[in-house]
Protein backbone atom coordinates (compact mmCIF):
# COMPACT_ATOMS: atom_id res chain seq x y z
CA UNK A 1 0.00 0.00 0.00
CA UNK A 2 1.34 3.27 -1.14
CA UNK A 3 0.21 6.72 1.39
CA UNK A 4 -2.10 9.04 -0.33
CA UNK A 5 -1.51 12.46 1.28
CA UNK A 6 -3.16 14.81 -0.43
CA UNK A 7 -1.62 16.59 -3.22
CA UNK A 8 -1.64 19.96 -5.26
CA UNK A 9 -3.57 18.27 -8.07
CA UNK A 10 -6.19 16.50 -5.28
CA UNK A 11 -10.02 17.25 -5.04
CA UNK A 12 -10.67 18.70 -1.42
CA UNK A 13 -14.27 16.43 -2.09
CA UNK A 14 -11.93 13.41 -1.59
CA UNK A 15 -9.94 14.28 0.91
CA UNK A 16 -11.60 12.29 3.64
CA UNK A 17 -11.56 9.65 1.10
CA UNK A 18 -7.70 9.94 1.16
CA UNK A 19 -7.70 10.45 4.58
CA UNK A 20 -9.84 6.87 5.57
CA UNK A 21 -6.59 5.20 2.75
CA UNK A 22 -3.91 6.85 5.13
CA UNK A 23 -5.53 5.26 8.20
CA UNK A 24 -5.41 1.97 6.46
CA UNK A 25 -2.07 2.55 5.44
CA UNK A 26 -1.02 3.48 9.43
CA UNK A 27 -2.84 0.38 10.80
CA UNK A 28 -0.59 -1.48 8.11
CA UNK A 29 2.23 -0.32 8.84
CA UNK A 30 1.90 -1.71 12.53
CA UNK A 31 0.48 -4.98 11.19
CA UNK A 32 3.67 -5.49 9.48
CA UNK A 33 5.83 -4.34 12.41
CA UNK A 34 3.82 -6.47 14.74
CA UNK A 35 4.27 -9.56 12.34
CA UNK A 36 7.59 -9.38 11.98
CA UNK A 37 8.44 -8.99 15.81
CA UNK A 38 6.45 -11.88 16.01
CA UNK A 39 8.00 -13.90 13.59
CA UNK A 40 11.49 -13.15 15.04
CA UNK A 41 12.58 -11.91 11.73
CA UNK A 42 14.76 -8.75 12.23
CA UNK A 43 14.47 -6.72 8.64
CA UNK A 44 17.48 -7.92 6.25
CA UNK A 45 17.95 -11.32 8.23
CA UNK A 46 16.95 -15.16 8.51
CA UNK A 47 16.74 -17.00 11.28
CA UNK A 48 15.22 -20.49 12.94
CA UNK A 49 12.96 -21.27 14.68
CA UNK A 50 13.98 -22.94 18.03
CA UNK A 51 13.57 -26.92 16.88
CA UNK A 52 14.38 -30.35 18.46
CA UNK A 53 15.29 -33.37 16.68
CA UNK A 54 14.68 -37.29 17.03
CA UNK A 55 16.49 -40.23 16.07
CA UNK A 56 14.62 -43.13 15.24
CA UNK A 57 15.00 -46.74 13.46
CA UNK A 58 16.83 -49.54 14.29
CA UNK A 59 18.36 -50.86 10.30
CA UNK A 60 17.77 -47.54 9.44
CA UNK A 61 17.96 -44.43 10.63
CA UNK A 62 15.83 -41.59 10.63
CA UNK A 63 16.19 -38.54 11.89
CA UNK A 64 13.04 -35.87 12.89
CA UNK A 65 13.70 -32.87 12.80
CA UNK A 66 10.80 -31.15 15.38
CA UNK A 67 9.60 -27.64 16.02
CA UNK A 68 9.94 -26.65 19.82
CA UNK A 69 7.29 -24.28 21.59
CA UNK A 70 7.18 -21.12 20.56
CA UNK A 71 5.22 -17.42 21.57
CA UNK A 72 1.57 -17.22 20.15
CA UNK A 73 0.83 -14.94 18.28
CA UNK A 74 -0.23 -11.68 19.09
CA UNK A 75 -3.79 -11.32 20.56
CA UNK A 76 -4.21 -7.62 18.81
CA UNK A 77 -3.30 -8.69 15.28
CA UNK A 78 -6.80 -9.40 14.29
CA UNK A 79 -7.91 -6.24 15.80
CA UNK A 80 -5.25 -4.05 13.38
CA UNK A 81 -6.49 -6.44 10.40
CA UNK A 82 -10.45 -5.73 11.69
CA UNK A 83 -9.03 -1.39 11.82
CA UNK A 84 -7.35 -1.62 8.26
CA UNK A 85 -9.79 -3.16 6.41
CA UNK A 86 -12.57 -1.21 7.39
CA UNK A 87 -10.99 2.03 6.41
CA UNK A 88 -10.09 0.79 2.84
CA UNK A 89 -14.04 -0.25 2.76
CA UNK A 90 -15.07 2.99 4.52
CA UNK A 91 -13.07 4.94 1.71
CA UNK A 92 -15.03 3.53 -1.16
CA UNK A 93 -18.11 4.74 1.13
CA UNK A 94 -17.12 7.98 1.54
CA UNK A 95 -16.31 7.77 -2.74
CA UNK A 96 -19.93 7.33 -3.27
CA UNK A 97 -21.23 9.67 -1.04
CA UNK A 98 -19.00 12.59 -2.49
CA UNK A 99 -20.65 11.03 -6.03
CA UNK A 100 -24.08 11.71 -5.11
CA UNK A 101 -23.09 14.82 -3.44
CA UNK A 102 -21.68 15.96 -7.13
CA UNK A 103 -24.40 14.64 -8.82
CA UNK A 104 -26.57 17.51 -7.29
CA UNK A 105 -28.10 14.96 -4.05
CA UNK A 106 -28.47 16.34 -0.67
CA UNK A 107 -26.25 15.24 2.09
CA UNK A 108 -29.53 13.79 3.44
CA UNK A 109 -30.29 11.50 0.63
CA UNK A 110 -26.24 10.69 -0.16
CA UNK A 111 -26.44 9.31 3.49
CA UNK A 112 -28.22 6.32 1.74
CA UNK A 113 -25.77 5.34 -0.47
CA UNK A 114 -23.02 2.78 -0.20
CA UNK A 115 -20.61 1.37 -2.41
CA UNK A 116 -21.11 -2.26 -3.67
CA UNK A 117 -19.07 -4.99 -4.68
CA UNK A 118 -21.02 -7.72 -5.94
CA UNK A 119 -19.91 -11.00 -7.81
CA UNK A 120 -22.92 -11.51 -9.68
CA UNK A 121 -24.56 -8.80 -11.86
CA UNK A 122 -27.78 -9.92 -9.99
CA UNK A 123 -26.40 -8.72 -6.98
CA UNK A 124 -25.21 -5.33 -8.25
CA UNK A 125 -28.47 -5.02 -9.88
CA UNK A 126 -29.69 -5.63 -7.06
CA UNK A 127 -28.21 -2.89 -4.55
CA UNK A 128 -27.49 -0.50 -7.31
CA UNK A 129 -31.36 -0.41 -7.30
CA UNK A 130 -31.57 1.02 -3.71
CA UNK A 131 -28.74 2.43 -2.63
CA UNK A 132 -26.66 3.81 -5.91
CA UNK A 133 -28.61 4.85 -9.00
CA UNK A 134 -30.79 7.03 -7.52
CA UNK A 135 -28.20 8.79 -6.34
CA UNK A 136 -25.07 8.96 -8.81
CA UNK A 137 -24.88 9.75 -12.22
CA UNK A 138 -25.41 7.40 -15.65
CA UNK A 139 -21.55 7.60 -15.78
CA UNK A 140 -20.59 7.26 -12.61
CA UNK A 141 -22.95 4.33 -11.97
CA UNK A 142 -21.54 2.49 -15.24
CA UNK A 143 -17.90 3.30 -13.79
CA UNK A 144 -18.54 1.62 -10.51
CA UNK A 145 -20.10 -1.55 -12.48
CA UNK A 146 -16.91 -1.92 -14.20
CA UNK A 147 -14.71 -2.24 -11.79
CA UNK A 148 -16.96 -5.35 -10.21
CA UNK A 149 -15.20 -8.60 -9.21
CA UNK A 150 -17.44 -10.00 -11.78
CA UNK A 151 -16.12 -7.82 -15.01
CA UNK A 152 -12.54 -7.57 -13.44
CA UNK A 153 -12.11 -10.96 -13.34
CA UNK A 154 -13.17 -15.13 -14.31
CA UNK A 155 -13.19 -15.84 -10.49
CA UNK A 156 -15.05 -12.82 -8.97
CA UNK A 157 -14.39 -14.49 -5.23
CA UNK A 158 -10.75 -14.42 -5.21
CA UNK A 159 -10.69 -10.56 -6.44
CA UNK A 160 -9.35 -8.58 -3.94
CA UNK A 161 -12.61 -6.01 -3.71
CA UNK A 162 -14.17 -9.36 -2.46
CA UNK A 163 -11.92 -10.36 -0.16
CA UNK A 164 -11.87 -6.72 1.28
CA UNK A 165 -15.93 -6.96 1.90
CA UNK A 166 -15.76 -9.89 3.05
CA UNK A 167 -13.70 -9.30 5.92
CA UNK A 168 -15.32 -6.55 6.58
CA UNK A 169 -18.18 -8.26 7.17
CA UNK A 170 -16.89 -10.65 9.04
CA UNK A 171 -14.97 -8.38 11.41
CA UNK A 172 -17.87 -6.20 12.00
CA UNK A 173 -21.01 -8.76 12.20
CA UNK A 174 -19.71 -11.79 13.48
CA UNK A 175 -16.14 -12.18 14.43
CA UNK A 176 -12.99 -11.16 14.42
CA UNK A 177 -10.39 -12.53 11.72
CA UNK A 178 -8.43 -15.46 12.43
CA UNK A 179 -5.33 -15.83 11.93
CA UNK A 180 -2.51 -18.36 11.90
CA UNK A 181 0.97 -18.48 12.40
CA UNK A 182 2.32 -20.98 9.19
CA UNK A 183 6.07 -22.34 8.44
CA UNK A 184 8.05 -24.44 6.13
CA UNK A 185 11.57 -25.33 5.63
CA UNK A 186 13.23 -23.98 3.07
CA UNK A 187 17.02 -25.01 3.32
CA UNK A 188 18.99 -27.51 5.78
CA UNK A 189 22.61 -28.71 6.66
CA UNK A 190 24.11 -31.70 8.11
CA UNK A 191 27.22 -32.08 9.59
CA UNK A 192 28.04 -35.69 10.61
CA UNK A 193 30.96 -38.30 10.60
CA UNK A 194 33.52 -35.44 9.42
CA UNK A 195 30.80 -35.02 6.28
CA UNK A 196 28.92 -31.89 5.52
CA UNK A 197 25.91 -31.78 3.14
CA UNK A 198 23.33 -28.43 2.82
CA UNK A 199 20.11 -29.04 0.33
CA UNK A 200 17.64 -25.60 -0.23
CA UNK A 201 13.97 -27.06 -0.28
CA UNK A 202 11.93 -25.42 -3.67
CA UNK A 203 8.98 -26.84 -2.48
CA UNK A 204 7.43 -27.28 0.82
CA UNK A 205 3.92 -27.16 2.44
CA UNK A 206 3.31 -24.43 4.90
CA UNK A 207 2.37 -25.84 8.23
CA UNK A 208 1.17 -24.67 11.48
CA UNK A 209 3.63 -23.37 13.68
CA UNK A 210 2.62 -25.57 16.74
CA UNK A 211 4.44 -27.15 19.54
CA UNK A 212 5.99 -30.65 18.29
CA UNK A 213 5.31 -30.02 14.32
CA UNK A 214 7.24 -31.81 12.07
CA UNK A 215 10.10 -29.96 10.32
CA UNK A 216 11.63 -32.22 7.88
CA UNK A 217 12.24 -35.54 8.65
CA UNK A 218 15.08 -37.86 6.29
CA UNK A 219 16.71 -41.26 6.47
CA UNK A 220 20.56 -40.88 7.28
CA UNK A 221 23.70 -42.88 8.04
CA UNK A 222 26.95 -43.02 10.01
CA UNK A 223 28.03 -42.97 13.36
CA UNK A 224 28.64 -40.10 16.48
CA UNK A 225 27.28 -36.60 16.52
CA UNK A 226 25.12 -34.94 14.12
CA UNK A 227 24.57 -31.46 13.84
CA UNK A 228 21.33 -30.57 12.04
CA UNK A 229 20.55 -26.32 10.99
CA UNK A 230 17.24 -25.50 9.45
CA UNK A 231 16.29 -22.46 7.89
CA UNK A 232 12.63 -21.84 7.45
CA UNK A 233 10.08 -19.31 6.18
CA UNK A 234 7.37 -17.95 8.65
CA UNK A 235 4.25 -15.66 7.80
CA UNK A 236 0.51 -15.34 8.53
CA UNK A 237 -2.48 -16.52 7.21
CA UNK A 238 -5.94 -16.19 7.16
CA UNK A 239 -7.94 -19.19 8.94
CA UNK A 240 -10.34 -21.17 8.57
CA UNK A 241 -12.83 -19.09 9.20
CA UNK A 242 -15.09 -19.18 6.05
CA UNK A 243 -14.29 -16.38 4.19
CA UNK A 244 -12.94 -16.27 0.45
CA UNK A 245 -9.52 -15.35 1.47
CA UNK A 246 -9.28 -18.74 3.78
CA UNK A 247 -5.41 -19.61 3.58
CA UNK A 248 -3.98 -16.57 2.09
CA UNK A 249 -0.88 -14.34 3.33
CA UNK A 250 -2.19 -11.75 5.70
CA UNK A 251 -0.23 -8.79 4.56
CA UNK A 252 -0.54 -10.01 0.62
CA UNK A 253 -4.79 -9.75 0.89
CA UNK A 254 -4.27 -6.81 2.55
CA UNK A 255 -1.85 -4.82 0.56
CA UNK A 256 -4.22 -6.17 -3.01
CA UNK A 257 -7.09 -4.92 -1.12
CA UNK A 258 -5.49 -1.55 -0.94
CA UNK A 259 -3.56 -1.23 -3.93
CA UNK A 260 -7.11 -2.13 -5.54
CA UNK A 261 -9.07 0.80 -3.42
CA UNK A 262 -6.31 3.52 -4.29
CA UNK A 263 -6.63 2.57 -7.92
CA UNK A 264 -10.35 3.41 -8.26
CA UNK A 265 -10.19 6.55 -5.81
CA UNK A 266 -7.35 8.23 -8.37
CA UNK A 267 -9.14 6.82 -11.34
CA UNK A 268 -12.89 8.85 -9.91
CA UNK A 269 -10.96 11.34 -9.16
CA UNK A 270 -9.49 12.20 -12.78
CA UNK A 271 -13.17 11.02 -14.54
CA UNK A 272 -15.74 13.19 -12.02
CA UNK A 273 -13.67 15.41 -9.58
CA UNK A 274 -11.35 17.51 -11.87
CA UNK A 275 -8.15 15.55 -10.96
Amino acid sequence: MATTAQGPNHSPLLAGVRAKIDRAQHHFIDLHERIRVALELPEGKDTSPPYKTEVDGQFRQFLTIKRAKGEPLDSALPLIVGDCIHNLRSALDHLIYQLAILNGCGAKGARNTLFPICITPGDFADISKRKVAPFVSGAALAEIEDIQPYRTTNMPDAAPLWHLAQIDNADKHRVLVVLGHKFKPVAFAVSAGGEDFSHDISESEWKPAEDGAEILRFEFSGHGKVHVKVKTASTVKFGDAGLPCDGRIVEDVIDQSGRMVEYIVDCFGHKFFGE
